[in-house]
This record gives structure tokens, sequence and C-alpha cells, in this order.
């Protein structure tokens, strides 16, 4: 079990560069509030509730792996659930790479990565999904480093959504993460019960949050509208 979670966390979402081609006026926005996309977020969620608290023995980059959510003893802020009416209009901003915000232009959908929510010395091994910031907070500011934040996207969601704020400036809808096809064979192995049970609640392919791209840019390189 060890193994097996060490190799599901170490793993991040890596992505091509490339051009961008002024997708943003072609892009078809009319499966942007996809119901059954958005009734997985639920589903996460009630999964997650439900995991019992739990510190682990494992590291993981030399952060304790914790399950379940966490509280205000590991960090300095308790996650809440936005309600419908704070998401409704509000923009939230995603930073990239250049080929993942054409990924994201072209597709209508942001993609689950393979990176559990971290904060100080402890990885937060349910909380996965799509992270979501405000333009009022630089890449910087929620931990990204410039190599992985050179574009962002200002999006909106429907207000069906469930979107967690886990601190100020950091916002998580939760859903399955992107897991790699050997991991994948090896948990539907007849020997591979290891975390089969949250595979099978949270799903094998990573969670697409459906959205409406309103604006996008460059960071420093100027707008592509």
């Amino acid at each position: 079990m060890v193994l097996l979670s060490v190799l599901f966390f170490y793993f991040t979402a890596t992505a091509e560069e490339f051009d961008l081609c002024g997708l943003v006026a072609s892009a078809d926005f009319a499966s942007w509030k996809d119901e059954a996309l958005i009734a997985q977020t639920h589903r996460a969620w009630s999964y997650i509730k439900a995991r019992p608290h739990q510190f682990t023995e494992i590291r993981v980059n030399n952060r304790h792996v914790i399950h379940g959510v966490h509280t205000e003893s590991y960090t300095r802020y308790k996650p809440r659930v936005l309600q419908s009416d704070e998401i409704a209009g509000k923009i939230f901003r995603h930073y990239t790479t250049p080929s993942g915000k054409m990924q994201i232009l072209s597709s209508q959908r942001l993609r689950a990565g393979s990176t559990a929510y971290a904060y100080g010395p402890y990885s937060f091994s349910d909380l996965t999904g799509v992270f979501l910031t405000t333009p009022d907070f630089g890449a910087d500011e929620v931990g990204l480093s410039g190599a992985i934040a050179l574009a962002w996207v200002d999006v909106l969601l429907d207000p069906a959504t469930v979107v967690l704020q886990l601190e100020p400036g950091i916002f998580l809808v939760p859903g399955s993460p992107e897991i790699p096809d050997w991991l994948r064979k090896i948990v539907l192995s007849p020997n591979g019960d290891l975390n089969k049970e949250r595979f099978l609640n949270l799903g094998l392919s990573a969670f697409q949050l459906p959205l409406k791209t309103i604006s996008t840019s460059y960071n420093d390189l100027g707008d592509i509208e």
C-alpha cells in the first residue's frame, strides 16, 4: 500500500509547448454546463467527506500524506464549500503552460492533474481534482513556478459545481486525478485492491471540468484574445 501511494502521488502533469491559434472566438460553449460532469463533483465531495481523517506514516516528496479532509490543525484554514450564488458569475483563473491553454480553449474542459493539495509538510491525498484561483492572485502567490504558469485562462463555472476554498486564493473542484495506464492496470488486477475503493469511487480516468472561457493571456507576453 505504501509503494502504490508513493507512486501515485509522485507523478506530475506535463505538456508540450506550441502556439495558440485564436481558439476563443471559435470555441463551442454549448456544453459548458454538463450535468453528468457536474454530478461527478458532488460524488467526489461525498466520498471525500466520508473518508476517515488519518495521519499516515507515508511520506511523499518529504511530506506526510494525510487522508480525508484536512482541519485547521494542519493548516491555518479549514476548507469550505462555496454556495451557488458565490460561484455564479465569479471569474476563476487557471495558470497553465501555453500548450495546456490551447487544450483548454479547444475543449472547454479543464483536466485534473495527478497531484494532491499540499500545504507545508503535509500532502492531502484525497484533495485532488482541478485547482483554480482568481485574477487577484499571481501564480507565485498560489505556489506555482514560472515554468508551469506561462499562461492563464479566466473561466466561468456552472453554479451547480462543487467548489472548495482550501485557503485564500486557492480553490479545488474535487474529482478523480490523472493516473498512468500502468497504475490503472495494477488497480484493476486481481491483486490490485490496495487503493481500489478510492479509484472506483472517484473514477479511473482524470476528471474533466466543464467551463466557459472568457479571457486568456500569456504572462507578460501580451494579450491574445
